[in-house]
This record gives structure tokens, sequence and C-alpha cells, in this order.
């Protein structure tokens, strides 16, 4: 009987431990990342929000996107009930992985762009982005597990881009649900702001051996250019 129970404590204790390894899907801050002032109209934006006069919400600027549409989606755990678009200007699409080029987890990577006047901080409270087949219907998702607290920003549209990514535990998982027609979707809740707007974008980042084919081929050109000159 004792051996019994014991074999069941232990049981237990590890489907707790694998139950809590299987909730580890999980966004991570990557840090800055230079934009060079590129502009809204030339990345993938997938969602913007940006609190304006008529917003009942008005400390909270949050939103998402869905292939049901525009704020669908209700609250997000930690972050803020997402505004009514007619209180929010709000810029939305999903996007399909084939639609940015990522084949990969290891190359995608979700941008956030805060556009605060005299680069103001700002808070990112809760963010959790979805993966959907092209019925529509969601497959995986990844959740921030806390908020991050951003001190500092650059001020002008493109210019204040921080990286946001798939935990590395997690990009098998996330591996599995990438597919040309599938589409992104996104919901975000930002406190602390003093502008806007706050932009949401994805994009593909090359590879590590598709960054030494670019140095070979930049190298190659030079080369050539050398020789013609000479």
């Amino acid at each position: 009987m004792q051996r019994s129970m014991k074999l069941s404590a232990l049981a237990g204790a590890v489907a707790l431990c694998f139950g809590a390894s299987m909730a580890r899907a999980h966004l991570e801050d990557l840090g800055q990342v230079a934009l060079s002032g590129q502009g809204f109209g030339n990345i993938v934006s997938i969602l913007e929000v940006h609190s304006v006069g008529n917003d009942p919400t008005p400390d909270t600027e949050a939103g998402d996107v869905s292939p049901a549409g525009v704020d669908t989606l209700g609250a997000l755990p930690g972050g803020g009930t997402p505004d009514d678009a007619t209180s929010v200007a709000v810029k939305t699409k999903t996007v399909t992985f084939g639609e940015i080029g990522v084949t990969s987890a290891s190359n995608f990577q979700l941008i956030f762009n805060a556009t605060e006047p005299g680069g103001n901080g700002i808070s990112l409270d809760a963010l959790r982005l979805t993966v959907y087949d092209p019925s529509g219907a969601a497959l995986k998702s990844f959740s921030l597990l806390s908020p991050i607290n951003y001190p500092n920003t650059l001020p002008g549209q493109g210019k204040a881009g921080f990286g946001i990514g798939v935990s590395s535990d997690e990009l098998a998982d996330f591996q599995s649900v990438i597919a040309a027609n599938n589409q992104i979707g996104l919901q975000a809740s930002l406190t602390n702001f003093s502008g806007g707007p706050e932009d949401f974008s994805v994009r593909a980042v090359p590879e590590p051996e598709g960054w030494a084919m670019i140095v070979a081929g930049l190298l190659a050109i030079g080369a050539m250019i050398r020789r013609r000159v000479s």
C-alpha cells in the first residue's frame, strides 16, 4: 500500500513537472534592434494601436487582430481589455508565414515599435502571438510570461524597434505550426505611454548561413568592381 502511494506521488510529481514544461511556451524580449528609421510604410505591420480622445480606457492601449477581425478576442491575462476599434486608431491585418518568407522558427522575429515623444518609456503589459490555420482555427499560442518595461525608446516612427521572439526551448513547438498559408495573429496591451501609435510588425531574420552568403556576395561584387577599375 505504501509503495503504491509512493508510486502515485512520484507519478503525480512527474506529471506536474511535465505539465509545467508544456506550459512554458512563451515569448521573450530580444532587446533593441536597428531599424534605421525605415518608417511604418516599409515594414509588415500586423497590429497598431493608438489611444484617441474618446477612448473609454485612456490609460491603456490594447487591441487584437485575428482571422475573425479586430478586437474580437477579449481580455488578455494580466493586461487590459482590447479597446473598441471606434476609440482607437487601429491598423491591423493578419499575415501568413509565406508572405514574410519565414520557413524556420529561428528566423522569425516580432518587432515592437513604440512611437513615444522625447524617447519616453512604455510598458508592454501583455502580449500573445497565435498561429491560425488557413480556415482561421487557432493552432498554438505563445505569450509573455511577465510585463516588459522599456525605460527609454527612440523618438520617431520606425526607429524604436525592440525584438520579441519565441523562447529557445519552444522553437520546435513553434516550428510545428509554420506553414506558408498559416496566419499570424496578435493581442497586445500597453500602459505608461505618452504618445503613439505603437506598432507590432513581423519579419524574417536571415539565418547565419544566409548572412554568410550575403557577405560573400558583397565581397565578390567588390572584387569585380576593383578589377574593372584597375
